[in-house]
């Protein structure tokens, strides 16, 4: 009877598939790692721009309270969220008063800190025009970060 010599290619064989599996599960839970991070930056930035939003909030208020004014700075706010966003979060928003057309343009920027490196930031621009103490929104813009 003849022995064949197939036993230590098929050991082979199977450690080569083996090695081909663990390869492509490392490359598949690369890529899951990537688009969960890339999930949450998304959500964290959500809520950048949710507190940019309130900085909109904060500029037609001072527009109704102060008509015909504009802000000579840049107010800035820490944390307007602070049960619902623990983390020093800020906001800044300005008003200018545009006496040919009568309105208002407000800008606000919220800043999200994420982690200690990366801080998230979304802009907004309103145009807004203010007749008896009802609001009209002309325009809204979200900027991007310079």
């Amino acid at each position: 009877m003849k022995q064949s010599n197939d036993k230590g290619s098929i050991y082979i064989t199977v450690l080569i598939i083996l090695m081909v599996i663990l390869m492509l599960l490392a490359m598949l839970m690369t890529i899951t790692t990537k688009d969960v991070r890339t999930s949450n930056l998304y959500s964290e930035g959500i809520k950048a721009y949710y507190i940019a939003h309130s900085g909109i909030a904060k500029g037609i208020a001072h527009a109704m309270a102060n008509p015909e004014e504009s802000t000579e700075e840049t107010a800035q706010e820490n944390n307007p969220f602070p049960s619902q966003y623990p983390a020093s979060h800020t906001m800044e928003w300005r008003v200018d008063y545009n006496e040919e057309n009568d309105n208002y343009t407000i800008t606000s920027e919220g800043y999200y800190e994420y982690n200690d490196k990366i801080t998230l930031k979304r802009m907004l621009e309103v145009t807004v025009l203010i007749q008896d103490e009802l609001v009209e929104v002309v325009s809204w813009q979200q900027k991007h970060a310079d």
